[in-house]
């Protein structure tokens, strides 16, 4: 009898475990702390990865509003410097009319605030270690590019990546002012479907010829 009893443990230990991450995962609540650090650094406490649309709108001083492909936006008017909170969904919600019970999958800060990118890098690199990764996304066409830098987390569990304007662009679409956006993300990092946007894992002035 006591000859099955070890083995027995081992198999509900690993059952249980398992079980818990497909609960995080189907929940979208894989993410680690230093990635929900970030965003409580600069938002209110509901507003987390994995929170249910009603729990974040509770919390929120500023109406939400959904957007067709995308998700749910507010504009706080608040000090922080955030003009904007977008609560992003997944593929599969996002295309529906919008409910208070969507889970968030990503949330991204935008801010237009000076100097608010090298604010933000620096602010992120002291959460993670190592240096940050490089991309590119271009938006409405291949006229229009924002840079990326991101850093994720061991394990698949979640990331933040800062996203700005990108200078060598023939136009500006913003002109003067440079719009920066704090992404936060559960999970993998998976490219554009992470960042909503067609991705290239290189720079900006690589993807447009300025530099080899």
């Amino acid at each position: 009898m006591r000859a099955f009893l070890l083995p027995a443990i081992v198999l509900g230990l690993a059952l249980a475990v398992g079980a818990l991450s497909l609960y995080r995962k189907l929940a979208g609540l894989d993410a680690s702390a230093a990635v929900q650090g970030v965003l409580q650094h600069y938002t209110a406490p509901g507003v987390r990865l994995g929170a249910r649309v009603r729990e974040v709108r509770a919390t929120v001083k500023a109406p939400l509003t959904f957007v067709p492909h995308l998700g749910f936006i507010a504009n706080p008017q608040d000090r922080s410097g955030v003009s904007q909170v977008r609560l992003l969904l997944s593929a599969e919600d996002r295309e529906r009319q919008g409910d208070d019970g969507d889970r968030v999958d990503a949330i991204e800060l935008v801010t237009a605030a000076k100097d608010a990118s090298a604010t933000l890098l620096v602010a992120v690199a002291g959460r993670f270690p190592g240096a940050p990764h490089e991309g590119c996304v271009s938006v409405g066409g291949d006229d229009y590019h924002r840079e990326v830098r991101y850093w994720a987390v061991p394990g698949d569990h979640g990331g933040v990546a800062v996203i700005s304007d990108f200078g060598g662009d023939p136009s500006i679409r913003h002109g003067e002012q440079v719009v920066v956006s704090l992404l936060a993300f559960a999970g993998r990092f998976d490219g554009g479907r992470t960042l909503r946007a067609t991705y290239a894992a290189k720079s900006c002035a690589q993807l447009v010829g300025i530099v080899p």
